[in-house]
């Protein structure tokens, strides 16, 4: 066996059998993996050849020591030797990269070894010029291979029989090899006719099971390339301002995520900050993200009034989405020059806030999501900054994160953590932080779903009041 036979198991053969084939089995081509299936065929019905040689063997050794023939017990001992040196060491690639002519060589080799135990006239290896032929029956070769192993055979026969003719002085043994001839021809063709049909069943298998994989692959890199094409809807950088500090990361559970966040840098001392969650994920999440994505860049200069655009985008879903395809959004502007933000959510989890002095508080009154309902309301929440406040928005993958056991993340383990704050961390700091208690908690749990969170942290010192 070689290339692809030689990292399948003999067990393999079953599977193949009933028309289960790996990846690389299909991707290694149709001629290669029927050579394989043979090879794996031939190497199973090599080995039990082999033991029923040892096994006979055996007999022949004892038989040939209790008779008084030593010769010939020693020669039957010595053959029975070298074929358990050959089934120990089957697997080796001397062999089992060439098992079909090895398995040739074992028949031939055993019928020539069996002449020696037999005398002239005698009758018993008649029954081993018979028994051979059914045997090689059993070998799946090509048709070329399966012509010369039968010639091989009928041709150490007729040498035995002319032989044993011209040394016992009988008549010429031409009825004899004549009806070993009949029983050879149909022995050929039950071999090659068994070959051909499994051969045909095999490649109509394999053919219908590698076009349904090429589907897969297409669909795979489908797959992978709207993957790209949706992480590279995410900025690759957070801004960098004198006034804040912003770290971000979305993690998909599947190749197209529902997650979305953004930067919209409205001025200098402007940026709005979204978040958003689309129902479900997979390529008609991707869909639906990519929608929103493209009515926020169009509507970028209003953002300014986010319950506003909010209830623009929200008529855009509900008019050209499939029904229940819903996605939650938070929009939050904040505004370095007056020290403040606006904040407004349509179903997304309310952003925390938490304040330099280590209290968190929940900011931004829900709503419908986006698309749900055509007349939903949208309303503002403004909020006062001060250095060191950090603004988390996170989509409901990070608290629904669930453990081994079932229990979810939850929102006071996550409003502990930001409590629980020491020093002045900086935005990626609490983002990592997060993410790590998030995976420490999911241990070796499934991701059910995107994650996604952006840490703000005000630097500059506010001009304005603490507002709500």
């Amino acid at each position: 066996m070689s290339g692809i036979a030689d990292r399948l198991a003999p067990e393999a053969v079953a599977s193949l059998e009933e028309g289960s084939f790996s990846d690389d089995e299909l991707l290694a081509g149709e001629s290669t993996s029927l050579n394989a299936f043979f090879d794996l065929a031939n190497a199973r019905r090599l080995t039990q050849t082999l033991w029923f040689f040892v096994c006979t063997l055996g007999i022949y050794a004892l038989v040939g020591f209790v008779d008084g023939s030593p010769v010939r017990g020693a020669v039957a001992g010595l053959a029975l030797v070298v074929d358990l040196l050959l089934l120990r060491h089957r697997h080796r690639p001397a062999v089992s990269r060439n098992i079909r002519q090895v398995s040739a060589a074992v028949l031939i080799g055993h019928l020539v070894a069996l002449q020696l135990f037999h005398g002239a006239a005698a009758g018993g290896i008649g029954g081993w010029f018979a028994l051979l032929p059914l045997i090689a029956t059993r070998f799946r070769l090509a048709s070329g291979e399966t012509a010369a192993l039968f010639a091989s055979l009928y041709a150490v026969i007729a040498v035995r029989l002319v032989g044993e003719s011209l040394l016992t002085r009988q008549s010429q043994p031409f009825l004899s090899l004549a009806l070993y001839a009949l029983l050879f021809i149909a022995c050929f063709a039950g071999s090659w006719g068994a070959s051909r049909r499994l051969e045909g069943r095999f490649v109509t298998r394999w053919r219908s099971e590698a076009a349904r994989h090429r589907d897969r692959l297409r669909m795979k890199r489908e797959l992978e390339y709207a993957r790209e094409i949706q992480l590279g809807m995410l900025p690759r950088d957070a801004p960098r301002l004198p006034w804040l500090d912003v770290a971000a990361l979305s993690l998909p559970a599947t190749e197209v995520g529902g997650d979305y966040y953004d930067y919209f840098l409205l001025a200098p001392d402007r940026l709005a900050i979204v978040v958003g969650d689309v129902t479900g994920h997979g390529v008609a999440s991707g869909l639906v993200l990519s929608g929103v994505r493209s009515s926020l860049n169009l509507l970028r200069d209003e953002l300014d009034a986010p319950a506003a655009v909010l209830g623009r985008v929200n008529l855009m879903l509900k008019r050209t989405s499939a029904p229940r395809m819903n996605m939650t959004l938070a929009v939050v502007v904040l505004d370095g020059a007056r020290g403040r933000g606006v904040v407004a959510a349509a179903g997304h989890p309310p952003p925390l806030l938490r304040r330099a002095g280590g209290g968190v508080l929940e900011v931004g009154a829900g709503s419908f999501p986006l698309g749900a309902i055509a007349d939903a309301a949208y309303t503002e929440e403004r909020i006062g900054l001060a250095a060191g406040d950090l603004l988390v928005l996170f989509s409901d993958g990070v608290v629904e994160t669930i453990d081994p056991e079932g229990r979810q993340f939850g929102w006071e383990r996550l409003i502990r953590l930001l409590e629980g704050l020491e020093g002045e961390p900086t935005a990626k700091e609490v983002r990592d932080l997060v993410l790590r208690e998030v995976w420490d908690f999911k241990a070796s749990a499934d991701q059910v779903d995107d994650v996604t969170i952006v840490v703000a942290r005000w630097t500059a010192a506010s001009s304005g009041g603490r507002a709500g």
